[in-house]
């Protein structure tokens, strides 16, 4: 195990090291997705200028794909932004039945919604590339996602397969039928994660995974890099425009890109012991996104009684959040959140040593609230933004083999400065810049989801038109519980296994983009 530590760390500084002479970093909310590509990225490598592979109209989705940004932001955010720009506007709430959270552009209001899977994420009729991994212990279950890659091929994470390090995945790097029964079926076209009614079940050929992975689980370690399993189908896979089709697979950038996960694991991190979710904050408090230590307390208020004198001169937290549009007071030395008393669910100690105010997942007693497949949208970071993160809770973590990710929370509370005078009264000074530091938290991928597919779609120029393709960048790997305030999802980085890929799926049985 240590030599395998010091094999990623050097990986790691490598990565780090060149990090120096390449093209400056963009900033995260700028938009790095309006390229249009004139030709499609291929997987496959033609020879002598033609295919042998199989065309596969990629990619595309009929099943209507929200326009949802990888940021959350303040509901006050874009209305001071306009305002300081200039312009004349006003503030209304409204209701987007498609997402169905209240919100204004992209504010989502996380106490507000009423279902939940990938954490905080929105449900989704279809996705047409996703494959079900399912048992014949859990009928009529899906217990892990995967993604569909070829007439032959879906593309999952091997941990789904080496869960405990007995199984016979987790001594061979290829598994046949032959070898053992293999329990795992294949499920395309599911929508419902327990009623498989409608789907196409398919059976397993083999299962492969890299060879690297192998010597990670002797040396019983069960969790890192190298989280891929190539499983091939007994038979061959019927594509159906609008309900079965596969992801396309090319060299595409990964990095600072707004991506798709898709998936149904649980809605928040779970304590399984107690079948409920693990107590965290939600965004209107100091620390935001974060795991509880202890239960939320319902009594009294955690804010001092300056904040309380404060909000009462401006007629009450709800009057100063509508005539201020603000989340956060900065009077004086003191910060004063705009919260009611304890909050609507309580506050509660955090376990980084702060307090915040408590999520309504601290009150649900099942790990699912429906059985829809469910969605979210992670921004995709830097290299070296992903070691920084990482490096703390995964010492695995490998940025050649790995990719994390996670939704942008810099903008998640509009914070002004007040000028407090000797007869009480009160007096707005300045709008806080919002800060340029890297904060993700609120949004990800969970318990369940391991792998699903991350996904970026492209922009395509073909035949005079304008179309719209998915490539996959990503499996859902590991992480230290779910969507925690700068704690990324770590995810299978696709490009570096294009060549393993393109190795052991034999070029009969690899696509063709079209």
């Amino acid at each position: 195990m240590f030599i395998l530590k010091i094999m990623c760390a050097i990986i790691c500084v490598c990565f780090t090291k060149c990090q120096k002479t390449a093209v400056p970093k963009q900033s995260y909310y700028e938009d790095t997705n309006n390229v249009v590509f004139r030709r499609l990225p291929q997987f496959q490598r033609s020879v002598r200028g033609r295919s042998t592979g199989v065309p596969c109209k990629c990619g595309e989705t009929f099943a209507a794909t929200p326009d949802k940004s990888s940021a959350f932001e303040s509901e006050f955010y874009t209305q001071n932004l306009k305002k300081s720009a200039g312009s004349d506007y006003s503030y209304d709430y409204a209701d987007d039945v498609n997402i169905t959270n209240k919100h204004n552009d992209d504010f989502i209001d996380y106490n507000d919604q009423d279902e939940n899977r990938i954490v905080n994420g929105y449900s989704v009729n279809r996705r047409e590339f996703y494959v079900g991994l399912s048992t014949m212990m859990a009928v009529n279950m899906i217990v892990c996602g995967g993604i569909l890659v070829s007439p032959r091929y879906v593309i999952s994470a091997a941990h789904c397969f080496c869960a405990y390090g007995k199984e016979i995945y987790c001594r061979k790097a290829l598994v046949t039928s032959k070898d053992t029964d293999i329990v795992y079926r294949l499920v395309l076209g599911a929508t419902r994660y327990k009623d498989l009614e409608g789907t196409r079940i398919y059976n397993i050929e083999s299962v492969r995974q890299p060879t690297a992975r192998i010597r990670l689980y002797r040396i019983n370690q069960l969790a890192g890099p190298f989280d891929m399993a190539l499983i091939k189908s007994e038979t061959r896979i019927i594509f159906e425009p609008g309900r079965i089709m596969p992801i396309c697979l090319g060299a595409v950038r990964d990095e600072n890109v707004d991506a798709y996960v898709t998936g149904f694991g649980t809605f928040a991190s779970m304590d399984f012991s107690q079948h409920r979710a693990e107590c965290w904050t939600n965004h209107r408090g100091p620390d935001i996104f974060s795991r509880c230590q202890g239960n939320c307390s319902m009594f009294g208020s955690p804010q001092s009684q300056k904040c309380d004198r404060f909000f009462k001169f401006f007629g009450g937290v709800q009057r100063f959040r509508m005539t201020q549009a603000a989340d956060v007071a900065a009077v004086g030395n003191e910060k004063c959140y705009a919260v009611d008393g304890p909050g609507e669910y309580g506050w509660c100690k955090t376990k980084n040593g702060g307090w915040g105010y408590c999520n309504a997942d601290c009150f649900v007693k099942r790990d699912r609230i429906d059985d829809k497949l469910r969605e979210t949208k992670p921004r995709t970071l830097y290299d070296k933004d992903c070691y920084n993160f990482m490096n703390k809770v995964d010492d695995f973590y490998t940025p050649h083999f790995d990719i994390c990710g996670g939704q942008l929370a810099g903008r998640a509370q509009v914070e002004k400065n007040y000028l407090e005078y000797k007869n009480g009264k009160y007096e707005y000074v300045s709008t806080t810049p919002m800060t340029d530091e890297t904060i993700i938290g609120g949004s990800d991928a969970c318990q369940g989801d391991s792998g699903g597919p991350l996904v970026r779609y492209i922009n395509v120029r073909q035949r005079g038109r304008t179309i719209r393709k998915g490539y996959l960048i990503g499996l859902v790997s590991r992480g230290t519980g779910c969507a925690y305030k700068n704690v990324p999802g770590s995810y299978v980085r696709i490009k570096s296994f294009l060549p393993w890929l393109r190795r052991y799926i034999e070029p009969e049985n690899q696509c063709w983009n079209i």
